[in-house]
């Protein structure tokens, strides 16, 4: 009976070795198979482990001997899908621009009116200015009125009896009605910049108490 070294042992042993590695072999092959499933232009559902080249574009899956996937690819978009998606990044591109410069000047306003009390007083200052240069300028106006008309009475009483009208006193009319509708240009751009002050200040104070509820809110 031959010994548990003899030759024959050995070349036994090493055979079921050879034997035991190949078969490891084949089973981690056949593990490591893969295979792709796609539809073909019928839409059929095909399983192959070749993946034809107009089978990309409509999307596939990567899936082991088991079925179970490995990876899966989009189908290519098309034209339509391409630009609705390019589209919809560059509307979102906006909404963050505008998110961000809208933060940008919530902080800018909180820094120069902390709370809405701040702006309106603010604002009722900027206005009060504004209506006192309207009032200074209207009773401006209205002297110069008066004076032109004293004026124009005494050129009247020249001409009445045939004088020639001096004139110092023409030039006097020229110049003041000159000054007055100057004037009465200023009051009214004095009144536009009113209006506008009011609606520039008033908007700051909406955002400025939408701010503070927002963060007021839990």
């Amino acid at each position: 009976m031959p010994g548990h070294n003899s030759p024959l042992t050995q070349l036994t042993r090493t055979s079921l070795l050879c034997f035991c590695l190949a078969f490891t072999s084949v089973e981690t092959n056949a593990q490591a198979t893969l295979y792709y499933r796609y539809k073909d232009g019928q839409g059929q559902t095909v399983l192959s482990n070749i993946l034809p080249p107009d089978a990309v574009g409509r999307g596939y899956q990567v899936v082991d001997r088991f079925g179970q996937v490995i990876e899966e690819v989009a189908p290519a978009l098309t034209p339509e899908q391409i630009a609705e998606r390019d589209r919809r990044l560059a509307e979102e591109a906006r909404r963050k621009e505008a998110a961000r410069l809208q933060a940008e000047q919530d902080a800018a306003l909180l820094r120069q009116y902390p709370t809405p009390d701040d702006a309106i007083r603010a604002r009722d200052r900027r206005l009060a200015e504004i209506e006192a240069l309207i009032i200074f300028k209207s009773n401006s106006i209205q002297s110069l009125e008066k004076k032109i008309g004293e004026q124009e009475a005494s050129a009247a009483n020249f001409e009445k009896t045939g004088r020639a009208v001096p004139q110092v006193v023409l030039d006097n009319i020229v110049r003041d009605r000159a000054r007055r509708d100057e004037l009465a240009a200023e009051v009214a751009v004095h009144i536009e910049d009113k209006a506008s002050v009011e609606a520039e200040f008033n908007g700051y104070i909406q955002r400025l108490n939408e701010i503070i509820s927002r963060k007021d809110t839990p």
